[in-house]
């Protein structure tokens, strides 16, 4: 019996995320769309970007962008849309993302 407890907190222990987590610090829709991001410090003046659409009471991930900048308070989003094609505009300093999501095609710019 012993031995089952002592599996079960070391495997408890190593699955928990306690040494890796990220802090969270705020979420954000996009201006009038149903694109939103959360930002997570990740590091000393780190931080990570997570997209996600939400659609038809579903969120569906749509990539994550990093920022070594401690400006994340004044980053800015909009939303260009063009067909099938909905660009997220940032003032900051981001890598070209893309996704294809359905007949949707997403990019981060």
């Amino acid at each position: 019996m012993k031995q089952y407890i002592k599996f079960f907190f070391l495997f408890t222990l190593f699955s928990c995320n306690i040494f890796n987590q990220n802090d969270f610090l705020l979420s954000k829709e996009v201006k009038n769309s149903l694109i939103f991001y959360d930002v997570y410090q990740v590091g000393i003046d780190n931080y990570r970007y997570d997209f996600a659409l939400v659609e038809n009471s579903d969120t569906i991930s749509l990539f994550s962008a990093y920022l070594n900048d401690a400006t994340y308070k004044i980053i800015t989003f909009e939303i260009v849309k063009e067909e099938d094609l909905r660009m997220i505009i940032s003032n900051g300093n981001f890598e070209n993302k893309s996704v294809i999501i359905g007949n949707e095609q997403f990019e981060l710019k």
